[in-house]
């Protein structure tokens, strides 16, 4: 098991076999994530590491959105509001902006966002607008005759998202730099927005919360709980294997996935998350949607292969404007598409 970009990034080297050409895996089957497998290969021809149940790494690391309940009912009243919108395809980080514009408040009076203030939330550069960009619904690449991936970055919903990312980062006192876990803990944020594993660190609170998938770009896009695959592992291979042990070895990993879905997941999943670190029935619904919109854009499972995974953040963390994604883009477009069809025509040469 490796992290699944890792495995990307050496799959396309030639480091390991192809599961489609071996024996005793059943892809079909509910205890592996198909979705995501199909979005993060260069080509579906092959199939050079599996993700799923077996690995409960990309599972905890599926983006989970936490609210404070308390505050929420204060300043908005019915947190069945918040639910409704999720249910109905309604929420939007535009949606989600509007509350965290809403709740702040300079609670010493010093007429400056600090650290003292209550805000929507709290980032740092690395992870969040990481996290908030694979999980807006887009996919950031469209696929050719071929089935070979093609950036779909630079056009309107890029530009769009590009510029919802600065105002949820820099504008109307949305949000500032600082510690997401421990401002939710001290009540200084109303959403703590992480992965499902976060939900350990939040056992001692003494306030209610809930949780949420991450919001979507706009109402005709699917939830996608995304970034999972960062830290999440992935089960190869490596040519060097033996191949007199080859079918031991894919049975074994076959059963291994298949009782972790039976066994392990629902220990963690129904008792853990859905009865220990929830409050309400209703949470558990919101539970169900994150661990089945499991997923990854392409452009994130290729990150350390070919940097694409956290354009969104090299280009907006600290920046001047709202405009500078599009900035940025113009200034790094040749390389990233010549880095992507390099890997293509290397791909094409596997065996």
């Amino acid at each position: 098991m490796e992290e699944s970009c890792q495995l990307f990034s050496q799959s396309i080297k030639g480091f390991y076999y192809d599961w489609l050409t071996l024996d005793n895996v059943d892809l079909d089957q509910p205890w592996w994530y198909s979705e995501l497998m199909e979005e993060s290969q260069l080509n579906n021809n092959k199939r050079f590491f599996l993700d799923g149940d077996i690995c409960l790494t990309v599972f905890f690391g599926a983006s989970a959105l936490y609210y404070n309940k308390p505050m929420f009912t204060d300043y908005f009243g019915d947190t069945n509001q918040l639910y409704d919108s999720v249910l109905d395809g309604s929420w939007t980080y535009e949606k989600f902006a509007d509350y965290c514009r809403q709740v702040y408040t300079d609670t010493n009076g010093n007429g400056e966002a600090d650290d003292d203030d209550i805000m929507g939330f709290r980032f740092e550069q690395w992870g969040l607008p990481n996290y908030m960009s694979m999980s807006t619904g887009l996919k950031y690449s469209t696929r050719d005759d071929e089935g070979f991936p093609i950036l779909d970055i630079y056009n309107d919903n890029g530009i769009r998202w590009g510029e919802t990312l600065y105002r949820l980062l820099y504008t109307d006192n949305i949000s500032m730099v600082g510690d997401r876990l421990n401002s939710f803990i001290r009540k200084k944020s109303l959403f703590f927005p992480h992965r499902f594993v976060n939900a350990t660190s939040l056992r001692d609170v003494d306030f209610e919360y809930g949780i949420l998938p991450y919001p979507k770009l706009d109402e005709s896009l699917d939830y996608l709980s995304g970034a999972g695959v960062v830290s999440g592992c992935g089960v190869s291979i490596p040519v060097s294997a033996n191949p007199s042990k080859m079918s031991a070895s894919t049975a074994s990993v076959e059963a291994l996935c298949a009782e972790s879905y039976r066994r392990v997941v629902p220990a963690w999943y129904d008792t853990a998350l859905k009865i220990k670190y929830s409050d309400a029935n209703i949470d558990s619904q919101m539970v169900d949607i994150i661990y089945d919109h499991i997923n990854s854009p392409f452009i994130m499972m290729a990150d350390k292969a070919l940097g694409t995974g956290s354009i969104y953040t090299y280009a907006v963390f600290d920046a001047a404007n709202k405009g500078a994604f599009a900035s940025w883009w113009a200034a790094n477009e040749k390389l990233l598409v010549n880095k992507l069809n390099e890997a293509i025509e290397a791909y094409k040469k596997l065996s």
